[in-house]
């Protein structure tokens, strides 16, 4: 009878450990690698996505910086949200009294950077047909180079363009190529945006602000931060606030005004995962 007990306890250690093992597994694989349209991909989906064949999720779109631009995906966890996916934030918040569960897309571009507008377009195009994605919660964010991006993205005078993004959350970014007041378009349609600069590191993104606040009032919003061209990881980790709330509670927050995205083709097939 001993020799049973003690059998039956070291199976139940065994379990316990098992599951204890595959928990903290499952807590850092949030996310996959692959590729869309050639460029390497960090992404995350919620835990429930797989439950259901219809319901749509708010998307969030990472572009990083020159650095962090070619084939080397690990570069892609250096800065952003995927960073704090692979220590294991789940990527859920609770925004309004919901909680939320976005997507989380981290794209790496290749060399030329950074991408036109068009090129850019064709990976959200990829996006929302191979995920289901809420097409009136698509949300832009990006660093450097990256910030600059959605600025040229939404400011390229393309209504399809103009009219996609719920929402921007940028950092150390210049103003759009085409000049400042070229995303009143953007703005004027229901876009939303908030820019990060530090003090010496000056790129017009207060005046940007001005700019959207013209447009439309209260449709931007700005945070100077103490630094230099630097210091995005402060941002970008959710525990960050400004006044209760974070980079990803206020995009989460944000709705395009219906009508003003179309859906493209049906979702693709099984994801390819990268080792």
């Amino acid at each position: 009878m001993k020799s049973n007990f003690y059998s039956r306890g070291r199976l139940m250690l065994l379990a316990l450990v098992f599951l204890a093992s595959f928990s903290n597994q499952n807590l850092h694989a949030q996310q996959f690698l692959t590729t869309i349209d050639g460029w390497n991909a960090y992404v995350h989906l919620p835990g429930e996505y797989n439950d259901s064949v219809t319901k749509r999720y708010p998307v969030i779109i990472f572009l990083p910086g020159i650095g962090e631009l070619g084939t080397n995906a690990a570069k892609l966890l250096v800065n952003g949200p995927s960073k704090f996916i692979a220590s294991g934030h789940n990527m859920e918040f609770m925004v309004n009294g919901k909680l939320e569960k976005p997507i989380v897309i981290s794209l790496q571009p290749r060399d030329p950077w950074p991408p036109s507008a068009a090129v850019l377009n064709r990976r959200i195009d990829s996006i929302v047909a191979r995920w289901r994605c809420d097409l009136q919660r698509i949300s832009g964010t990006g660093l450097s180079a990256g910030a600059s991006s959605w600025g040229t993205y939404v400011s390229a005078g393309v209504s399809s363009m103009t009219n996609r993004l719920a929402s921007m959350a940028v950092m150390s970014g210049g103003v759009p190529q085409t000049g400042i007041s070229s995303i009143k378009n953007y703005i004027k349609n229901g876009g939303t945006w908030w820019g990060f600069e530090g003090t010496t590191d000056p790129l017009q993104m207060d005046a940007l602000r001005d700019t959207c606040n013209y447009y439309k009032a209260a449709s931007a919003r700005y945070y100077r931060y103490t630094g230099g061209h630097c210091c995005w990881n402060t941002y970008y980790n959710p525990a960050w606030n400004e006044n209760g709330e974070s980079i990803y509670t206020w995009m989460l927050k944000q709705v395009r005004p219906s009508g003003t995205n179309v859906e493209p083709q049906s979702f693709a097939g099984k994801d390819t995962v990268l080792p």
